[in-house]
């Protein structure tokens, strides 16, 4: 499944590298995608030794997180949140609720709202699922306090629409992918079991309260840092004609994480958003478009990620207007 990341730095003998060199080179490299990752963030500019392809690779880090704000420490009653979400001043009746994947999908879920004239909120907390009554066992409360405090915020407020988001392959298997490190355990327990459990508990809380829930699986996880790869790969001048993750591998790590949200969405009748639909084809998954990455980091989408899923998004986009019209009509009863 890497052999797309590490063939580049593989073709010693045709391309005249030695081991001495390539380490020379990738030391090198590696310095350049530093320095430049700390301008891109920090300045206007960027060096200018680097070549303009490797700039706009780097330049999707730049972007990262940024789609909605910070409210852990908020009292969510305020009218004007810095995680507010869609028409301005309208009453919150869509709810994005998740890790911060969900944080990253922010944008497109704001103007979603915005055309139907919702206001809607975006709860989210890195590293924890959308879930009551989980919590991780490296990092005791944080996750479950989380979780009660979101749906602490639905029992409160007229919310028509729940969307759950998350990197569901990380808890549902207990730990990261590729190249990352660390496992994410839950509460002690196996992870495929008590998401499954959990998440079909929480969407039939939500039903049973007339709200729609919305479910978007995990895109794929590249396990590596997509823009400093792609970026390394043309300072080495080691570019493929294709740049992509394996689909097969992609498919094995959200195995039972697939089978478990359709089985929950085929059980409850909530319409399921697969990103892969969007990010991938038969045989790969997409990495880069038009010379931009696709992703932010390991995990991440980019803007141009996100631009790419966006239209995937249209049975959100239904379940606002059928909450509009709902709402229609009790206004003129």
């Amino acid at each position: 499944s890497w052999r797309y990341v590490e063939r580049p730095f593989r073709r010693r003998g045709q391309q005249g590298l030695s081991r001495a060199r390539l380490g020379v080179a990738i030391g090198g490299a590696a310095a350049l995608l530093l320095s430049a990752s700390v301008a891109i963030r920090t300045s206007e500019g960027a060096p200018e030794r680097l070549p303009l392809q490797a700039l706009r690779y780097l330049s999707a880090k730049a972007d990262h997180l940024d789609e909605v704000g910070d409210c852990s420490g908020a009292d969510l009653s305020q009218t004007s949140l810095p995680c507010s979400l869609g028409e301005e001043g309208k009453p919150v009746r869509v709810l994005l609720w998740g890790d911060s994947h969900a944080r990253v999908l922010g944008g497109a879920v704001d103007r979603l709202a915005d055309a139907v004239d919702f206001g809607g909120i975006g709860l989210v907390e890195g590293g924890c699922p959308p879930l009551v009554g989980v919590d991780r066992s490296d990092e005791p409360g944080v996750c479950l306090d989380f979780g009660e405090r979101v749906i602490e915020y639905v029992n409160e407020n007229d919310i028509d629409v729940v969307v759950l988001h998350a990197r569901w392959p990380m808890y549902v298997e207990g730990r990261r992918y590729g190249f990352e490190d660390g496992t994410v355990p839950l509460n002690g327990k196996d992870g495929a079991a008590l998401v499954h459990d959990k998440l079909g508990q929480l969407i039939e809380y939500l039903e049973v309260r007339d709200i729609d829930v919305v479910l978007i699986g995990s895109v794929p996880e590249a396990g590596f840092n997509v823009p400093d790869t792609l970026a390394l790969a043309t300072l080495l001048d080691r570019r493929q004609k294709t740049f992509s993750l394996d689909r097969q591998a992609v498919d094995a790590r959200q195995r039972r994480t697939s089978i478990m949200l359709r089985d929950l969405a085929g059980r409850y009748r909530v319409p399921l958003i697969d990103p892969i639909a969007a990010l991938c084809d038969f045989e790969s998954c997409y990495l880069e478009k038009d010379g931009l990455s696709l992703y932010a980091d390991e995990d991440h989408l980019s803007r141009e990620g996100v631009a790419l899923l966006e239209p995937l998004l249209a049975p959100l986009r239904l379940e606002l207007e059928k909450a509009a019209w709902r709402g229609g009509l009790e206004g003129r009863k």
